[in-house]
């Protein structure tokens, strides 16, 4: 994992790498499972929403968060980047294409995420930094479409 990357996240433990965390959450089978079941049902009834706003999958990240299983940054800006993180590296585990889904803004830092542009379209970076923006100012319920 870049070490820069995992340096953009705050230290979730005190007493342990985020690296050795994110590698500790990706050991989980029925995680790994349960996300590219998700993602592929997404890809497959593709509706026009970004993946954050699929309750079903942030409840996959949430449950296992609150039994304990994984650790998730207490920002919720930082929760999100990590989720996407988390599910792009799942991914690239279990050979499921993720790149219609999840894409680098997702989990990058602010400072990183309009060199995409390009890329993605404004569009799309600017509905990231505005959903950042609503997770910082209202909580994680942004993150759902209500």
């Amino acid at each position: 994992m870049d070490s820069a990357l995992m340096n953009s996240f705050s230290r979730i433990l005190r007493d342990k790498e985020n690296e050795a965390l994110l590698q500790e959450a990706l050991e989980i089978d029925k995680l790994r499972e349960e996300v590219v079941s998700r993602l592929s049902w997404l890809e497959e009834n593709d509706n026009g929403d970004f993946w954050w706003e699929d309750e079903v999958l942030m409840d996959i990240f949430e449950s296992l968060y609150k039994s304990g299983c994984i650790y998730l940054p207490r920002n919720d800006v930082e929760k999100l980047r990590w989720i996407a993180l988390l599910s792009v590296e799942i991914c690239k585990i279990e050979g499921f294409s993720y790149g219609n889904l999840i894409i680098p803004p997702d989990y990058l830092p602010d400072s990183e995420i309009t060199l995409f542009e390009d890329r993605y379209g404004v569009s799309v970076i600017e509905a990231v930094v505005k959903l950042r923006k609503d997770l910082s100012s209202r909580g994680w319920d942004a993150t759902l479409r209500k």
